[in-house]
């Protein structure tokens, strides 16, 4: 995990409501170049509502500017996105946080 992983990924941990957080796009694929920013994909857990979930991504979002620069990352909610998507960020993304269900 690189050093931006682990910044990330301690924004992410302790938040309520995330089950899981994916890394995708550019990043994870190695093809960056100096355009290219951060995106993660937001998995919540069951019952949250959706106006919930768009508070914790808009804070969520600041708080990714203040690791990687402003307008350097984008964070979507998954499970709001065209299953098509979802699928992709699944099978291409890197999970960088996951709740522990121990």
């Amino acid at each position: 995990m690189s050093f931006y992983d682990r910044k990330l990924a301690e924004i992410f941990k302790g938040k309520d409501g995330i089950a899981a957080v994916y890394l995708f796009g550019s990043q994870v694929k190695g093809k960056t170049d100096k355009f290219s920013d951060f995106d993660f994909a937001v998995l919540f857990e069951d019952g949250y509502k959706r106006d919930d979930r768009w508070n914790i991504i808009g804070d969520l979002l600041c708080e990714a500017f203040s690791v990687v620069g402003q307008d350097k990352a984008d964070v979507v909610d998954l499970s709001n996105q065209p299953l098509w998507f979802q699928q992709v960020v699944v099978k291409t993304g890197k999970i960088i946080y996951e709740v522990d269900r121990k």
